[in-house]
């Protein structure tokens, strides 16, 4: 018999699923607390959930990693355009005519442009490197944080709760607060 993997020393919790399937065809269709089995079903969607948010996450890193990569080509044209910007003008001599003047402050301003996009591609390198950095080294609490943003805002503003819960259509019993006139606050401090 396959079992599922709960404690074997509590009697009380079913471990195979024809103990399951016995306890979810016993129960009352009426009653608000979710089986045993609707429990199981609720783990294996958070599991599942966890592994499409790492293998998102891993699409994320190659996808910013695909990035770097596209900006260090980029630099490295740069560098050679800048390069061959800056040896034509070291060969080249201003002549008198106009027509050469303008040749000339036009590749100046060619070479300015290509050192002003190198320094941008350096500086949005350096940004993406740090948050692949970040990313990559605190991808569990990152991803858990997300997990209970996306709990979070499912039990407090969708279905009152969470979105592993909200698939099977279970429900969390909610604590309200209670309005208590005044005098009831001041003597439950005193």
């Amino acid at each position: 018999m396959a079992t599922l993997g709960t404690t074997p020393n509590n009697p009380t919790l079913p471990t195979t699923i024809g103990a399951l399937l016995t306890e979810e065809n016993t129960i009352d269709p009426l009653s608000p607390l979710p089986s045993f089995l609707e429990l199981t079903f609720v783990d294996v969607a958070r599991n599942s959930g966890r592994k499409a948010l790492a293998a998102s996450w891993g699409f994320l890193l190659t996808w910013l990693q695909g990035i770097l990569g596209g900006l260090d080509r980029r630099i490295e044209r740069g560098v050679v355009r800048s390069r061959a910007l800056s040896r034509w003008q070291a060969t080249s001599r201003v002549d008198d005519g106009f027509v050469s003047a303008a040749a000339h402050l036009h590749r100046s301003l060619q070479k300015a442009i290509i050192r002003l996009q190198i320094r941008l591609y350096r500086n949005l390198r350096q940004f993406l490197r740090l948050i692949h950095k970040t990313i990559d080294s605190l991808a569990p609490e990152l991803q858990s944080l997300i997990m209970f943003a996306i709990d979070y805002h499912c039990v407090h503003h969708l279905a009152g709760s969470t979105a592993c819960e909200m698939v099977y259509g279970l429900r969390r019993s909610k604590i309200v607060k209670s309005s208590l006139p005044m005098s009831v606050n001041e003597n439950l401090l005193n």
